[in-house]
């Protein structure tokens, strides 16, 4: 029979069958063809080297500066208090020097 080989784990000779519940032969010796395209779905273009180059550059300087945030973000919320604060302590002073002449 062709497709089926002869050996089978029984060791009987009955046919072994190499197709999984999906339907595609599952064995080491078999070839899977790539599936066709259908009209309505056009094959992606090949991006050149240099795009690909470009868009990982991209890609890496904004996961290295979202790693540079996490690592200070004490510091930031920090400097965020501290102009806050500055921010209360200017308008306490205009008010008291407002009012003490």
């Amino acid at each position: 029979m062709k497709g089926s080989r002869t050996d089978s784990a029984d060791g009987k000779g009955a046919p072994y069958d190499q197709t999984s519940t999906s339907g595609q032969h599952a064995g080491p010796n078999v070839l899977i063809s790539k599936p066709s395209l259908s009209s309505d779905q056009p094959a992606s273009p090949a991006i050149s080297l240099g795009t690909f180059t470009g868009r990982l550059l991209v890609v890496l300087v904004i996961a290295a500066l979202a790693a540079a945030l996490w690592q200070l973000s004490d510091i930031l919320v920090l400097l965020f208090g501290a102009v806050l604060l500055a921010i209360g302590l200017c308008a306490a002073t205009r008010l008291i020097a407002r009012h003490s002449g």
